[in-house]
């Protein structure tokens, strides 16, 4: 039971309570907004530059003997990914797209050549993938023929550092040939 005296008390203060409160209201709610739209756009131009960095598989089963190259790549805005066998290769070729294939040619349970030709056979890549065989003995790489998945750009006999960069950016930005170098 409600007197009138309540009732327009009651009328007058919920005006009043809104002066008080709003004000309140935009002050703790606008950073939180603010903030919520400020890591939105942040994730969103970190995807952005995710997408615009070179993605690069280097293959080989013995880590050590890739680490500086895997240094050199990570440190000009390449995305670097590293498997140990050509089993690994062909499943992470299936997973996930890339611009560049470094490969062992020389490696225990499948060779750099076998796993080509086996990926070749298996996978849809969407696009000829640009490889680069390497080996750290003076061994012959011998290059399968009819590959339709990927494109030998160059055979290495050893990491030259020097140039490596630029042979990346050759491959991967105006797609030329890769030079051999021994």
């Amino acid at each position: 039971m409600f007197t009138f005296t309540a009732l327009v008390a009651f009328l007058v203060a919920i005006p009043w309570a809104i002066l008080i409160l709003a004000p309140l209201l935009v002050v703790v709610a606008m950073p939180l907004i603010g903030g919520t739209l400020l890591l939105a756009t942040m994730v969103a131009q970190a995807e952005t530059n995710a997408a615009k960095r070179t993605r690069v598989l280097v293959v080989d089963d013995e880590i050590d003997s890739v680490l500086p190259l895997i240094s050199v790549l990570e440190n000009s805005s390449t995305d670097v990914h590293y498997v140990a066998s050509g089993r690994d290769m062909i499943r992470e070729l299936a997973s996930r797209q890339y611009d560049l294939l470094f490969l062992d040619s020389k490696m225990p349970e499948m060779s750099g050549e076998t796993s080509l030709k086996e990926g070749d056979e298996v996978l849809t890549i969407g696009h000829r993938l640009p490889v680069i065989f390497y080996s750290g003995s003076s061994g012959h790489v011998v290059i399968p023929a009819g590959l339709k998945q990927f494109d030998i750009r160059g055979i290495w006999s050893k990491f030259d550092l020097a140039t490596l960069e630029s042979s990346v950016a050759s491959v991967v930005g105006t797609r030329r040939q890769v030079p051999v170098h021994n």
